[in-house]
Formats: structure tokens, C-alpha cells, sequence
């Protein structure tokens, strides 16, 4: 008998539930056979009981199969964690066909003018930093926004520090500076995108953001120095409630002043399983469910569904029977996660580690890692790479791409008899724009930048920012390095740390090292207080395992509030 652990346990067999949270070792034959009866029962009965969700550090491949297992089921119900902070990005793009604008890396040797906004560098994207600070010892003048201080801070020639949740205000500011200063910048904005722009002077923005209005006239002022200037966005930008706003403004602001940008994804592949189409309303290559002639003649199937399905966020909130989850740890990142998975009727997980999420699901199918099997990347620069197989899988562990090829053909679906990656990279380059097929990548070290051209004319998106996040205290998630995820933050004693100004901590009365208690809503954590000047007076810096819980999660916008909430503290009392 197998019980799940917070550690790095591999997954060796395949393994059938007894109860939650304890499992037997099963064949493979009869965990393909249990998928494969359930997928098809609910598939027969009723299409829309499904739910795929798919992680953030699986292979092209075997994300372009496993949304493929979903719509040759009849639903479009798939999605992937990604779709939570990269897919904010990936959805502004193609809503403003702002392709021409999305940065390489070689953008940043060349730059003169590198602003960072809302990302820890140094904690989560360290090679990056050193590639910027390269740049700064050419010249580039760097930029860093973002409430709290850090190691990337001493990196930077200006470091704003806006109260987290007004990042849009600030954007705004900036852009009404640039307007202000030359009118040509405001000739190429439609009506509706000015007029909002020209209710944001720097003085309000100070107002609204606390970041001071001299401070926002000399960001403007480089940037209107500047000839070769990149913007860098996090999840600091696309993880709040203005996070779709903030990203079509500094879209906006590319297209005025003729910076490109570059959206740094949270995981390996987070780029790549959107391309691959994990997205309830688009195909592989963001095509429209109602264009899917190409996949219907590649998959030889007549018709597939032309409806939109359930984002991550509605099938986590009720109505969804089956989950097969390949590669994603709910459990440890989505609120609302576990009571879904509880009352599902058949949860598969397809992982290569015991996750917390692993306790709830009725089969455990193994699977390799990708240097185990093969298979390409996308990274947020948006080129493809190819990492070929090292090792043998442990146990019995398979590749992703095998397990799902014989889940496909058990339930004789059409075009699914699949074996190796290459063979399913194959047909991605038929599909997918621009995506290479094996002979242009396998041992290409370099890989291929793809690219995707933009029309003529740009497309300005409506740019409509709610109020700024009111509460009596502000809770944004931690950056990791000093505070780090998961597992390795709790080993630490970091993951129960909350950071507090000395200006909060005297007001509160309460010390480093004492109990304090934060309300997220109808949520409460209790934390220790860490008195430090890192962080802004009104906003606490909670690391995400200790917060997880108490977050919201709106299933109507697919959207989860981490990085600016409105909260309640006090000194908690035994």
C-alpha cells in the first residue's frame, strides 16, 4: 500500500485508489482498461462530464495529444494552469495581433532601455538577470517595478514601487506623461483608449499608486530617449485584478513608442501548452473551434464540437464527473481544487511524482520526464527546443506521449496510433503555424524562433481597469528565492513568514517572530510576523503555501486573485 508525500517520490507503476490517499500497484493493462471504460462511458453519455487539465512543464507533444483525446471525446473542456498568468498574456496578443512586438532575447544585448515590471528576476529567472545586467554595463538603462525590494532591485537604475493591484494607474501615467509631452503619441490612439489615457495625469497616478509624480515624468523622460526599449512583465502584472488591463496597456505603450516586449512565463513549457491548444476555446495554434477543417481532415473525423468548453476555473467549481489531470499539482496551486476532486466520480492523474494531488485521484498512471522520453519546449521567447531522451524512465514509468497513444487507441479513436514524439511533432507542423517538424529541430541545439507575422494595421484593445484594490491591508504572494515554493520553503521555516513594515508592526503592536492573523475574505490564515523594510506600509508579503487557501478563484472570469488582495490583520491572540 502507497500513501502520497510532500517529497520528490517517483511514480514507478501504475496504481489504483483503495481510499484517499492510499493505492495498490495495478498493470498497465487494467489501468489503460479502467481509463479507457470510464472516458468512453462518460464520453457516450454525456461529453461535457469531462474535464482535461493540463500543467505547465509537459511536452508539446503530449499536451497537443492530450488535447486531442479531449475534442475526439466530443468536449472542449481542457484548459491549463497556464491560462491563469501566461494565457492573460497570450490572450492580449492575439486580441491586439501584437505579434511583431514579442521580444528574443538577442532584444535585450541590443536594448538601451530595459523596464522590468512585476517579476523577481533574481528568484525566478536568474540567467535573464545576468543577460540585463550585461546589457546595463553597455549602457541600457534598467527599470524595475515592483512593490517589494530584493536582490534585483540593486540591478536597477529606478526601482517604483506601486502599491500592488495599481500597476494599470502607473502604465496609464506613464503613457498620459509621453502624450502630454509629444502629441504624436496620441495620434495613433483610438478615441476611446485616449480618452482614458488623459484621466490618469502623473499627479493622480502618485495619488492612486504612491509612486511620486517626478519619479513617473522620469520614466517617461527615458523612454522618450529611447530607440531600442523592451518591456519584461511577470505575474506580478497578470495575477492581480487589473491584470488583463495592465497587459493591453503595456501593449498599448509598445505600440506608441515603439518598445517590444516580452511576457516572462512561471514554468518551462507554459508558452508551449498554450500554443499546443490546452484552451477551452481555441484550437492547437489559436485556431477558432468553428475553422477546425484542417484537424478534422488530420484526425479523419466529421465535425467537432464548434462550442467553447469549461475553463480550469468552472470545472473546478462544480459539474465536472471525470478530471484527468497530465502534469499539473492542483491541489498545491489552485484554490477550490480539492473539494472538486473529492467530489468527482473518477479522477486520472498522469504524473511523474507523488503531488499532493496524487491523494485524491482513483488512478495513477506513471510517466516519464521529458529527458526520459523526448520531446520539445516553448520558452516565453517563444522558440522551440528539443530535448532528447537521456534515460530510461524508472520502474515501469512511461512516456507521456505512449500512455496516452494507447489510451486513445483502447477507445479506437481515429489517427491515434502514436509511439513516439517525433511522430506527433510530425503532425503539429502541419497544424501549427510556424512550429517546426523533427528534421528542422531533433539536434538542433539552437532550436527555431517561431514566428508569427502581425497585419498591416494594429488592433488597440479596450483598456477598462476596476478601482484599485481597497482593504485595510494589501496581500500579494512572496517571490520565491528567500521565499521559495513549495516543499523546500517549508524545510526552510520560511512558508509561515509574513512580511510587515515597521510602520504596520508598530501600529499592530506585534514583534518579529509574533502570531498574526490575516482575513482573506471568508478565509484566514495565521502567520508569524517578519518585520522588515523590503515591503510597502499596508502590504503584507505572504508566501504562497501559507495563502493558497484562502484565495479566490472566479470561475466566470477564470481568474485567480494572488498578488493584490484586500485583507484584515491583527496581532492573533491564543
Amino acid at each position: 500500500m502507497f500513501e502520497p508525500s510532500a517529497g520528490s517520490n517517483r511514480i514507478k507503476r501504475p496504481m489504483r485508489a483503495l481510499e484517499e490517499g492510499k493505492f495498490v500497484e495495478i498493470s498497465w493493462a487494467d489501468a489503460l482498461r479502467e481509463v479507457g471504460f470510464q472516458l468512453s462511458e462518460y464520453a457516450r453519455d454525456d461529453p461535457e462530464m469531462l474535464g482535461f487539465i493540463g500543467g505547465e512543464m509537459v511536452s508539446n507533444e503530449s499536451a497537443y495529444l492530450f488535447q486531442k483525446l479531449a475534442r475526439l471525446l466530443g468536449t472542449n473542456n481542457v484548459d491549463t494552469t497556464a491560462s491563469l498568468s501566461q494565457g492573460i498574456s497570450t490572450e492580449a496578443v492575439l486580441e491586439m495581433d501584437a505579434w511583431g512586438h514579442w521580444a528574443a532575447f538577442t532584444d535585450i544585448d541590443g536594448a538601451d532601455l530595459i523596464i522590468v515590471w512585476g517579476a523577481d528576476l533574481a528568484g525566478n529567472y536568474p540567467v535573464l538577470l545576468g543577460r540585463i545586467a550585461r546589457a546595463r554595463e553597455r549602457g541600457a538603462r534598467v527599470i524595475l517595478v515592483d512593490p517589494v525590494t530584493g536582490r534585483t532591485s540593486k540591478f536597477a537604475d529606478f526601482h517604483l514601487r506601486p502599491l500592488p493591484g495599481t500597476d494599470v494607474f502607473l502604465a496609464l501615467s506613464i503613457m498620459n506623461r509621453l502624450i502630454k509631452t509629444d502629441e504624436r503619441f496620441g495620434a495613433v490612439l483610438p478615441e476611446d483608449v485616449l480618452g482614458l489615457v488623459s484621466r490618469f495625469p502623473p499627479s493622480y497616478g502618485e495619488e492612486l499608486t504612491g509612486v511620486q509624480e517626478r519619479v513617473i515624468d522620469a520614466v517617461a523622460g527615458e523612454i522618450l530617449r529611447s530607440s531600442h526599449g523592451i518591456i519584461l512583465w511577470g505575474s506580478g502584472v497578470t495575477m492581480n485584478e487589473n491584470g488583463a488591463s495592465c497587459v493591453r496597456t503595456l501593449i498599448t505603450l509598445t505600440f506608441i513608442s515603439g518598445m517590444k516586449f516580452l511576457p516572462l512565463s512561471r514554468y518551462g513549457n507554459s508558452q508551449g501548452v498554450l500554443d499546443m491548444g490546452l484552451i477551452p476555446n481555441l484550437l492547437p495554434g489559436y485556431t477558432a473551434l468553428c475553422e477546425s477543417g484542417d484537424f478534422q481532415k488530420a484526425w479523419l473525423v466529421e465535425g467537432l464540437n464548434p462550442h467553447p468548453g469549461k475553463s480550469l476555473a468552472e470545472m473546478l467549481d462544480g459539474g465536472t464527473g471525470v478530471f484527468y489531470i497530465l502534469g499539473a499539482d492542483l491541489t498545491s496551486s489552485i484554490p477550490g481544487a480539492i473539494d472538486a476532486l473529492r467530489n468527482a466520480e473518477f479522477v486520472v492523474l498522469q504524473d511523474s511524482f507523488m503531488t499532493e494531488t496524487a491523494k485524491f485521484a482513483d488512478i495513477i498512471l506513471p510517466s516519464a520526464l521529458i529527458y526520459e522520453e523526448g520531446g520539445s519546449t516553448t520558452n516565453f521567447e517563444r522558440r522551440v527546443l528539443w530535448c532528447g531522451k537521456a534515460k530510461r524512465p524508472p520502474g515501469e514509468a512511461r512516456g507521456a506521449v505512449s500512455i496516452l497513444g494507447e489510451i486513445g487507441k483502447a477507445m479506437d479513436l481515429p489517427s491515434f496510433g502514436y509511439t513516439f514524439p517525433e511522430e506527433v511533432l510530425r503532425e503539429i507542423s502541419l497544424l501549427v503555424p510556424g512550429y517546426p517538424g523533427p528534421r528542422k529541430l531533433v539536434g538542433i541545439p539552437e532550436g527555431v524562433l517561431l514566428e508569427r507575422p502581425s497585419r498591416a494595421k494594429r488592433r488597440f484593445a479596450p483598456i477598462t481597469p476596476s478601482r484599485p484594490p481597497q482593504g485595510e491591508m494589501l496581500l500579494i504572494r512572496g517571490h520565491s528565492g528567500r521565499f521559495m515554493p513549495g516543499l523546500l520553503a517549508r524545510r526552510m521555516g520560511e512558508a509561515d513568514a509574513a512580511l510587515i513594515s515597521p510602520e504596520d508592526a508598530s501600529r499592530l503592536g506585534v514583534s518579529s517572530g509574533d502570531r498574526i492573523a490575516i482575513e482573506v475574505g471568508d478565509g484566514r490564515i495565521v502567520a508569524r510576523a517578519k518585520i522588515s523594510n523590503r515591503t510597502l506600509k499596508g502590504v503584507v508579503v505572504v508566501h504562497w503555501d501559507l495563502v493558497r487557501a484562502a484565495l479566490p478563484l472566479e470561475p466566470r472570469r477564470n481568474f485567480l486573485v494572488s498578488k493584490a488582495c484586500p485583507c484584515r490583520i491583527r496581532r492573533d491572540e491564543p
